[in-house]
């Protein structure tokens, strides 16, 4: 019957595989004895030994993992806000949730038969760091409205790019660039 083994460096990083059926009694006395399927598993990730226990880190939970991040950075991109000259002066306009959709509300009452002196107060923050709500006419809700657009395709578009990158991966190291 087929046997499987592994052998570790001092650091406790996979060395070589072994198995009876190919290397007979020629296997090194250090290398450690274990499942069929912890040794096949080994195959597709990082496997090492931790406290006399071999540690098999798949690189599809990796990938899961580093994916996740990506996402979660992306999302605090977007909602960390992005900075307009709309008024004339450059401002941070925030993009949470309830940002997003009080300024596409705005958007969509600009575009009405609103009057010509219509505005609406969006909260903003100066480049002094003052927040406040300040007055917007629709002229300066539409200009928003394009940029905040264009910063969120911008920013899922990288997403996109870096999950693309990972999902192709084929090893740690590249996972984790």
């Amino acid at each position: 019957m087929n046997q499987f083994y592994m052998l570790f460096d001092d650091a406790g990083e996979l060395a070589a595989r072994y198995t009876t059926e190919i290397h007979g009694t020629s296997i090194p006395k250090e290398a450690l004895k274990v499942s069929e399927e912890s040794f096949l598993k080994s195959m597709s990730g990082r496997t090492k030994v931790v406290d006399g226990k071999v540690v098999i880190e798949v690189i599809d939970t990796a990938k899961i993992l580093k994916k996740e991040e990506i996402r979660g950075l992306c999302q605090h991109h977007i909602v960390s806000g992005f900075v307009s000259k709309a008024l004339g002066a450059e401002f941070l306009y925030p993009l949470n949730n309830q940002d997003q959709i009080n300024l596409n509300s705005a958007v969509a009452c600009s575009t009405t038969d609103v009057p010509e002196d219509w505005s609406t107060s969006i909260w903003c923050c100066s480049a002094s760091g003052n927040w406040s709500l300040q007055a917007h006419n629709k002229k300066q809700v539409q200009q928003l409205g394009v940029e905040a657009r264009a910063f969120i395709n911008e920013s899922l578009i990288k997403c996109a790019q870096l999950v693309s990158q990972v999902e192709s991966s084929d090893n740690f190291s590249s996972i984790n660039r």
